[in-house]
């Protein structure tokens, strides 16, 4: 695995970029299913209608079977990946990414920055019963993909991507997704 090359909302002077999308900020808890009002697995329309903005395909061939979604107001650092089985299928959210010294943290407050031993104490700890497995970064020397299953096969999974010292990536969503190598790619 490596690391995903999501676009991310530019900021202009270094800082985060304030979202202007209600019920989605940078206070926002990233889940398994999703964020804010987005989840895994919402059509284009769907996610459109929950962030009361156009939510579109990224430009990519029109036969592609991946690409990130175009929206405006994100938070910092936060993309999502759309997916579908066939060029003629309609585009469903199945990633959200975190990345680029975002402030969002899951649900149990993990963020850019949290070593991995933060990670792992928080997913192995109490109201934690899913499998937690640490792998070798592709790219990075020293660096782990740490990923944490809560569903089984089936469900989504939530993966924390390090630099032998601390995450510097999150991803979530449909397992096959969240281990994308590089993003699309």
């Amino acid at each position: 695995m490596a690391s995903s090359s999501a676009p991310s909302t530019p900021s202009t002077t270094g800082t985060t970029v304030a979202s202007t999308i209600p019920g989605l900020t940078e206070a926002s808890g990233l889940r398994f299913d999703g964020i804010g009002p987005v989840r895994i697995g919402m059509t284009l329309a769907e996610a459109s209608a929950a962030l009361n903005r156009p939510v579109s395909a990224g430009p990519r061939d029109l036969n592609e079977l991946c690409t990130y979604a175009k929206v405006d107001g994100l938070p910092a650092g936060l993309a999502f990946m759309l997916g579908r089985d066939n060029a003629s299928d309609p585009w469903t959210i199945v990633r959200t990414d975190v990345e680029d010294n975002s402030t969002i943290a899951t649900l149990s407050g993990i963020r850019i920055g949290a070593t991995e031993d933060q990670v792992k104490h928080t997913y192995s700890g109490p109201g934690h019963t899913g499998r937690l497995e640490v792998e070798p970064h592709e790219y990075i020397k020293g660096g782990h993909y740490i990923s944490y299953d809560a569903d089984g096969p089936a469900g989504n999974v939530m993966l924390f991507e390090t630099d032998d010292q601390k995450v510097v990536a999150i991803r979530s969503g449909q397992q096959k997704a969240v281990g994308y190598v590089e993003g699309c790619a």
